[in-house]
Order: C-alpha cells, then sequence, then structure tokens
C-alpha cells in the first residue's frame, strides 16, 4: 500500500481539477503567411550536393630509413655541383643526417 507524505504546515495543497495540457500539437495550419515560399526555400537550402572525392587525401609517404649523411664540416670544400645535388637529395627526401 503506498503511503502519501504528509504536507508541510502552513503550506496549502493545490486542488486541480483540470486535466494536464496535451503534449500533442493542435492540428493547426502553420502560423507563417506563404507556406509554398518557405517549403521552395527549405527544398533548395537543404540540397547536398554530390562530391566526387579523390582516393586518398594525402598522397603515399614514402619513409626514410636511412637519410643521405652530410658533413656539415666538408661542406665549404663542396663543388658547386655537389652543392646543388645535396640540395636535390633534401628536397627529395625532406631530411639529411
Amino acid at each position: 500500500m503506498a503511503i502519501t507524505p504528509e504536507p508541510l504546515p502552513g503550506i496549502q495543497a493545490v486542488d486541480f481539477r483540470a486535466p494536464p495540457p496535451s503534449p500533442v500539437a493542435p492540428g493547426r495550419r502553420s502560423s507563417f503567411a506563404n507556406d509554398d515560399v518557405l517549403t521552395e526555400y527549405l527544398q533548395q537550402s537543404l540540397k547536398v550536393p554530390d562530391l566526387i572525392l579523390p582516393d586518398r587525401v594525402f598522397p603515399r609517404q614514402k619513409s626514410v630509413q636511412n637519410p643521405p649523411r652530410i658533413d656539415l664540416q666538408s661542406l665549404d670544400s663542396l663543388e658547386k655541383d655537389a652543392g646543388a645535388e645535396i640540395s636535390e637529395l633534401i628536397a627529395q627526401v625532406g631530411c639529411l643526417k
């Protein structure tokens, strides 16, 4: 048997005679003056374009196991052609030792 709690002294319980409001909205039409304009706008704005994406976002990166070794002290004594080759290696590989 359920026991109802005692009301607090000095606080009067409110007696509700009307049922609670219905959670279902009434079946009235929208208050928007021109439903056709709203419907057309929503149909146009909700279109998602068909995107053609590439297979891969980033090109496959080569892992460098043994980057080229360069002796920085001997760079001054290298010929100009060797310096260009070193620059190309660095540009291709992206790192050096």
